[in-house]
């Protein structure tokens, strides 16, 4: 979990490599071994593989079920909830390890799969013994009022969709704390090449530039990161930790503040001591100017607050010579909670704070809140629900203009993304236009009426960016699309052809652009529909080859089929080399066909068994295998031939 600002780093190191041989069988390590090694791997801030050893040790030792712990908290710093669930599911009942149960149901939940959360909290709750069973009741009722939100939520209507900004500021590290300066002037801090720092984009002809270092003062030691712009812009406030690679809940960290002085900034200082009052860390400083003052907006874990991280305020004079802020209050109860609160930011016009908490109810992880008021009367905060909150961690919502340039911060998947549990910038794209899309689908079968429509926006470069998708059971659908762009969207059914529709919105006088789209009739394979705005004709959308929902025959050129909306696989193991003659896998090929996928960063491959149409055809699989060789086998979901992690 992304745990206050937690900015892993989930790069495999040569250590992980040697992690993977320990699995293949080719260097042995005993279990005490194991375990040196995995302490090392969390000082060092690599959780995925201190996880892997974790629980190699523990299968080594399965009397020291103190590894399959560390290895679950390990995952949840790592993002990895697949892992996790996996880990505390082996000592969720254990009492020994009061709250695994209470992480199992969390890990779960984090990866969407509402009603099994419930169960598992309810199983929890219903079986702990502890002295504080009072407040683990209270937990658990958090935790499911957080699963019935997101059940309540099926298939939302929102009134704007987003958009992950493309590889210019994302890179596979952590990209956040987004500080939007000008109209198309982005600030962001990112950990890529090993060094977390504050980066500079400009958004040119509708793309974002590649990223580049501004002339900010830099830190003496440590690492520079989540600042806020005064009001004039003369005053810069912003954060340093000494863990210059982010190494999470370690990172020991203090708000500064510099001055502009003519083309320059003063040498940083550091706000006075009382601003963290006996905590470790103050971080996500933001400025806002009230009349003569300004306050100043925070997150810290202080001693004196409601438990874990909470929000904090303090005032001073614009015209002192000092940056004597008052003595820090807290942001009251309405707002913090036993849990985490951070990512504050204050919107004066509006009177609304935004905030991220794991406290509140949530979808998952953190989720991005609003509350009316002032610093001293703040009313109940209200989630922002979907598409802003998701499974996964949601936090940083900030903006300059509530009209345009909103940005939040996300470590949820997307089309692409391959299990690197980082967090990305996210951008809204706000609806009412007066501009849409509609789309009219026509089935030939009437036993399944649910389909899949997804909107993606086709930048300059001929990248696609995700804005929505929804599920309907109706013959039509509508969305709000923006002026100006040009888009694709696409509709899906399992066991039929992605259909899609290409069409731009330059012409200001059509407000509607039609399409049908007809699924299971015979079409064309090879060329995509594009209309121009002054088009009167209604086309009929085009699809890719036909795919089977039926599983394949196991042989190599039926090997790692694509299959449309949801489907599953069961991981069997990670190896360095594959041999494709080799008869290892014979006796699991009853059960499916043999894929691999090779990761050419690390130069190793994962061996799989596939399809799986549903979770539990894939579970019982994956029970059958691990008793035929393969222990750690676990089940992998898929979307639209994307492995999906979690």
């Amino acid at each position: 979990m992304f745990k206050f600002a937690n900015m892993k780093r989930l790069q495999i190191t040569i250590t992980t490599l040697l992690l993977l041989l320990v699995s293949n069988g080719l260097l042995a390590q005993n279990w005490k071994q194991l375990s040196r090694s995995a302490k090392e791997m969390e000082k060092s801030g690599d959780y995925a593989a201190a996880g892997q050893a974790y629980e190699s040790a523990f299968r080594l030792k399965s009397s020291k079920k103190e590894f399959a712990n560390a290895a679950g908290e390990a995952y949840l710093q790592a993002g990895d909830y697949v892992s996790a669930e996996r880990a505390f599911g082996k000592i969720q009942s254990d009492g020994a390890f009061p709250l695994a149960g209470l992480k199992y149901g969390r890990s779960i939940k984090s990866q969407g799969r509402y009603r099994e959360a419930k169960a598992a909290f309810k199983n929890y709750a219903q079986t702990y013994k502890g002295s504080d069973k009072t407040l683990i009741q209270k937990l658990v009722d958090n935790e499911i009022a957080g699963c019935l939100l997101a059940e309540g939520m099926e298939n939302p209507a929102p009134a704007f969709t987003l958009s992950r900004l493309g590889s210019a500021v994302n890179s596979p590290a952590n990209d956040f704390a987004p500080i939007p300066f000008a109209s198309g002037i982005l600030y962001f801090t990112s950990a890529r090449d090993k060094k977390t720092n504050i980066l500079r984009s400009r958004l040119e002809g509708g793309e974002w530039s590649v990223a580049i270092e501004p002339k900010l003062p830099t830190a003496t030691a440590g690492a520079l990161s989540q600042g806020s712009f005064s009001a004039d812009g003369q005053r810069f406030y912003f954060t340093v930790c000494k863990n210059d690679d982010w190494k999470g809940q370690q990172a020991a960290c203090d708000i500064y503040v510099t001055r502009k002085k003519d083309n320059s900034w003063s040498t940083p200082a550091r706000l006075r001591e009382y601003i963290k009052m006996g905590g470790k860390t103050a971080m996500y400083p933001q400025i806002v100017e009230n009349g003569n003052n300004e306050i100043l907006y925070f997150a810290a874990d202080r001693s004196d607050g409601f438990g874990g991280m909470d929000i904090w305020y303090t005032t001073r004079r614009i015209d002192s010579g000092e940056f004597d802020f008052s003595f820090p209050k807290n942001a009251g109860k309405e707002i913090n909670t036993i849990g985490d609160e951070i990512t504050p930011f204050y919107d004066p016009q509006q009177k609304a704070l935004f905030f991220s908490s794991n406290g509140h109810p949530t979808l998952g992880g953190f989720d991005i809140f609003r509350s009316s008021g002032t610093p001293e009367n703040w009313k109940q905060p209200e989630n922002l629900k979907q598409p802003v909150n998701s499974p996964a961690d949601d936090f940083g919502y900030i903006y300059q203009d509530s009209k345009e340039n909103v940005f939040l911060v996300s470590t949820r998947n997307f089309s692409g993304k391959k299990g690197s549990n980082d967090a990305d910038i996210y951008t809204i794209n706000k609806f009412g236009s007066g501009i849409f899309v509609e789309g009219t689908v026509k089935m030939r079968s009437r036993r399944d009426k649910r389909y899949k429509a997804t909107l993606y926006e086709l930048t300059t470069s001929g990248q696609k960016r995700l804005l929505v998708s929804r599920f309907f059971e109706t013959e039509n659908f509508r969305f709000d699309v923006l002026p100006e762009r040009t888009f694709k969207l696409e509709v899906t059914q399992i066991g039929y052809p992605t259909l899609s529709y290409d069409f731009n919105t330059k012409d200001t006088n059509q407000k509607i652009y039609k399409n049908v789209f007809e699924i299971g009739n015979k079409q064309s394979s090879t060329a995509t529909v594009r209309t121009t705005p002054n088009s009167t004709s209604r086309p009929k959308a085009t699809s890719a080859p036909a795919v089977t929902s039926t599983p394949p025959a196991a042989t190599t050129t039926e090997r790692n089929k694509t299959y449309s909306g949801t489907y599953y696989k069961v991981q069997l193991t990670v190896v360095v080399t594959f041999n494709e003659q080799s008869t290892e896998y014979d006796k699991v090929k009853s059960y499916g066909s043999i894929d691999t996928e090779y990761l050419p960063t690390h130069g190793w491959t994962r061996i799989l068994l596939a399809p799986f149409f549903t979770l539990r055809e894939a579970r019982n699989v994956m029970n059958k295998v691990k008793v035929m060789g393969y222990p750690d086998a676990f089940p992998v979901r898929y979307r639209d031939g994307k492995r999906m992690t979690p």
